[in-house]
């Protein structure tokens, strides 16, 4: 049996208060709650952002023998998450990823995105992390107005 990590609770409540604030419209109180999270260092916020979308995903977990993706339609029919701007791509990917029980996909695509330390990476990983925030918000919001889903 593994040790409950420090900062779990208070981890967990600062999710919780910005996903409130979130779904109530409050963008900076909510990103101001995870800024500690992601402080102290990739680890706490690489499982932030699994905690983030296991929230957007609403839980739903592919099953056996099938694989859960994003449903991108342009011009009317299917396409692919290539063209996206990167943000909209990577949380895509990682919601897909963490649905499949994809570890291994989940984990390249974090690190993959937190080599690049310019500063050009890290708008993309602020961004990216947004992306996801926002959709976990809005699966919240969602659950709030039909919860049956």
């Amino acid at each position: 049996m593994s040790a409950t990590p420090p900062h779990f609770e208070d981890d967990t409540n600062r999710m919780m208060n910005a996903l409130a604030h979130g779904v109530t419209g409050n963008r900076p109180a909510a990103l101001a709650e995870l800024r500690p999270i992601i402080a102290r260092g990739p680890v706490s916020t690489y499982a932030m952002l699994a905690a983030l979308a296991e929230t957007a995903t609403g839980g739903h977990k592919a099953a056996p023998g099938t694989f859960l993706g994003p449903a991108i339609v342009q011009n009317g029919r299917l396409g692919s998450v290539g063209p996206l701007p990167e943000h909209l791509r990577f949380a895509a990917r990682f919601l897909a990823a963490h649905a499949n029980g994809d570890t291994g996909t989940r984990d390249a695509l974090y690190w993959a995105l937190l080599a690049d330390d310019t500063d050009r990476g890290c708008t993309r990983l602020a961004e990216a992390i947004g992306t996801v925030f926002d959709m976990a918000v809005a699966t919240v919001a969602q659950r709030r107005r039909s919860p049956s889903i």
